[in-house]
């Protein structure tokens, strides 16, 4: 088995309630080396909420992508 390309690698959050979270996530995606955060129809998304808990991982969070519904695509 060969080694796994973190590139390759999405973190979903499915409808969170919090921007806290959000920016928890990418802080923690960060600390992991991995850099694609998809959010799907989130409850409440305040960008500066979720900066301000991502901290320094604010840049992976600028343009998280976004969807109304999880469907494979």
């Amino acid at each position: 088995m060969g080694r796994i390309q973190l590139e390759n690698i999405a973190i979903v959050l499915s409808q969170p309630h919090f921007p806290e979270n959000i920016g928890a996530a990418a802080r923690a995606m960060r600390n992991m080396g991995l850099m694609r955060l998809v959010v799907v129809a989130p409850v409440n998304f305040d960008l500066t909420k979720v900066r301000r808990m991502a901290t320094h991982a604010a840049q992976e969070v600028v343009g998280p992508v976004s969807y109304t519904h999880l469907r494979a695509h």
